[in-house]
Order: structure tokens, then C-alpha cells, then sequence
């Protein structure tokens, strides 16, 4: 673990002459632990770890300089990919290094995963099924009828093998099982814990 720390640094300053430093540099392992007991016999647990590593790359070029870090998330050591940080951050930082604006236009655009996860979450409270009790969910209605485009599948696979993190139960002690929200743009479920879902008459879905 140490020297992967400090290869994170070393990798990157080997990169370019321009590189002035690899100002952020870091390596994080966390166990999580969760009891949840109830007075009608409920006893459940759960214990889960999580890896990180990230690191950075500041080029300066005459006046000009820029920054970027990537981060490498796993539930295992092994996981981690140290290339891949030094690469993305590299990368990042030398085509940031000439950037500037662009003319008004019609672009194409390609989403990274996480900048699309974030898009995706502004829409979040249409999943919600206490939003949908309580009157603030837009799609509180639409169940069973197209809300999206045919070719959008949402899916929450809690038991997905690769997932950075995982919970097997919910907070009321319920196993969770996979889920669809939408399928082919059809509004199949919402999130329910039993309190939501008593209130619709639709089933819990944990």
C-alpha cells in the first residue's frame, strides 16, 4: 500500500516534462459495518470494505497551466488501478493545458459516466415513492405508461458483482432484490419501503 502511494506521485512526474508536480496524491481502505435489530425478532448484518486511490497532474506551459485528478475506486485492493489514475490525470491535464472557449453551435456530446450519473440524479425524486404520496412526484400517475425514450432501461441491481458499494437490506431489515424502474421507457415501479407503498397499495420493494 505504501508503495502504491508512492508510485502514484513518481508515475505521473515521469510523464511530461511540463509536470510540475502531482499536488494530490492518496490511498483510502474503510470497513463498514451495520447491525439493524428490531423487537419482533429482526436481527440483520451486514460488513462491506472499500478501496480507493487517486492522483494528480499540474502542467505549466509558459503562463499557462492547468490541474486534473482521477480517482480509482474498488471493493478490494487488487482492484485499484494505478495506471489508470496516472493516465486519466495526465490526459486530462495536457489537453486542459490549451483549452478556451468555444464558438456557439450545435455540438455533439459524449458523457462520461459520472457526468451523466449527475444528470441522471437531478431526476431522482421521480423514483420516489414517498415523493409520490406526497404529491411532488411529476410521474406520480404514469405507472405502466411511456415516460422516456424506448431505448432507456434503468435497472438497481444491489447484488451487481462490480458495484463500488452494496447494502443487502434495506432500513427497515428487508432483503434487497433487483429492481426495475423503467424499461423501454415505461414507468415499471418506485422506490417503496413499507410505509410508501401501504399508502399506494403497491408492493414493497425493499
Amino acid at each position: 500500500k505504501i508503495e502504491l502511494g508512492i508510485a502514484l506521485e513518481k508515475k505521473v512526474k515521469e510523464k511530461d516534462s511540463r509536470i510540475k508536480n502531482a499536488p494530490y496524491n492518496g490511498f483510502s481502505e474503510s470497513v463498514g459495518e451495520s447491525y439493524l435489530l428490531n423487537s419482533k425478532g429482526l436481527f440483520t448484518f451486514e460488513r462491506s470494505k472499500a478501496f480507493s486511490c487517486y492522483t494528480s497532474c499540474l502542467m505549466e506551459e509558459g503562463e499557462k497551466n492547468s490541474l486534473h485528478y482521477h480517482v480509482s475506486q474498488s471493493r478490494n485492493f487488487k482492484g485499484l488501478n494505478v495506471d489508470e489514475c496516472v493516465e486519466e490525470s495526465y490526459l486530462h491535464a495536457k489537453e486542459l493545458l490549451h483549452a478556451g472557449p468555444i464558438d456557439s453551435g450545435n455540438y455533439d456530446i459524449i458523457f462520461k459516466t459520472e457526468a451523466l450519473e449527475s444528470l441522471f440524479s437531478a431526476f431522482s425524486i421521480i423514483h420516489s415513492g414517498k415523493s409520490a404520496v406526497e404529491k411532488k412526484n411529476p410521474f406520480k400517475d404514469k405507472l405502466g405508461k411511456e415516460v422516456a425514450s424506448d431505448i432507456l432501461t434503468i435497472r438497481d441491481l444491489p447484488h451487481y458483482k462490480d458495484a463500488f458499494t452494496y447494502n443487502l437490506f434495506d432500513s427497515e431489515g428487508n432483503p434487497h432484490q433487483d429492481l426495475t424502474l423503467i424499461e423501454n421507457g415505461v414507468l415499471k415501479s418506485f422506490y417503496h419501503n413499507s410505509a410508501s407503498a401501504s399508502e399506494l397499495g403497491q408492493a414493497n420493494t425493499g
